[in-house]
């Protein structure tokens, strides 16, 4: 997970406000989250930050609690626009090589190819 200095520190200056003051200085706790968020091991992340397991997961969920509640990060769509809703699926579109229509983003950044199965692949289609 990388993440620039100047990315970094303007976060920092918009949730220090919004992040309870007691245990681990807030820079840290906001190097904590995308580094576990973006797939991190937290037996690594307590070794590279020097940090107790607990403190992880509550810096993680100090960090995820100050964005939703920061109106600067709030992702406004304006998804009852529907030119809006066209401008964000041709600008996915236009970026990815995929079959799939009217897509808006991917939130996790991961892009895995599935293909639907035959029905003679499958010993029950619902499934």
């Amino acid at each position: 997970m990388r993440m620039s200095a100047d990315a970094f520190y303007d976060l920092l200056d918009h949730l220090r406000p919004r992040l309870p003051r007691r245990g681990v200085p807030p820079d840290v706790r906001i190097a904590i989250a995308p580094l576990y968020l973006g797939g991190g091991s937290y037996l690594d992340i307590c070794a590279t930050l020097k940090v107790h397991t607990c403190t992880v997961y509550r810096a993680l969920w100090d960090v995820v609690d100050a964005v939703k509640s920061t109106p600067f990060l709030d992702l406004d769509f304006q998804l009852s626009s529907s030119v809006r809703r066209l401008a964000y699926a041709s600008g996915f579109q236009s970026r990815r090589s995929t079959p799939f229509g009217n897509v808006c983003g991917a939130l996790d950044g991961i892009a895995v190819e599935q293909e639907q199965p035959l029905a003679t692949d499958v010993p029950c289609v619902a499934d």
